[in-house]
């Protein structure tokens, strides 16, 4: 919920959310962003690592991770856009 008013207030430029910062959320959201970080900053210098030994294995893993992470497609993208909107408007 905190995350979803900061989002409201700073991004969608709504300022009629009330949302006042505690010191705890607001380090649960930097904790939450320096993680994913992290996340990928390990996993780019092990491949890079085996890279250097073997570069086939070194590449795959890296683009196994690519692969991976990605969200999948979905079906019907402009019925997820009307679906998003409606959502977001409905929540205000």
């Amino acid at each position: 919920n905190e995350l979803n008013n900061l989002m409201k207030r700073y991004v969608l430029g709504l300022r009629s959310i009330e949302y006042r910062p505690t010191p705890r959320s607001l380090l649960l959201i930097a904790y939450g962003l320096a993680a994913s970080v992290y996340k990928v900053v390990v996993v780019i210098s092990i491949s890079s690592m085996v890279a250097t030994r073997f570069a086939m294995l070194g590449l795959a893993m890296g683009g196994y991770y690519a692969v991976s992470t990605m969200p999948p497609k979905p079906q019907n993208p402009n019925r997820v856009v009307v679906r998003t909107s409606k959502n977001i408007l409905t929540n205000l």
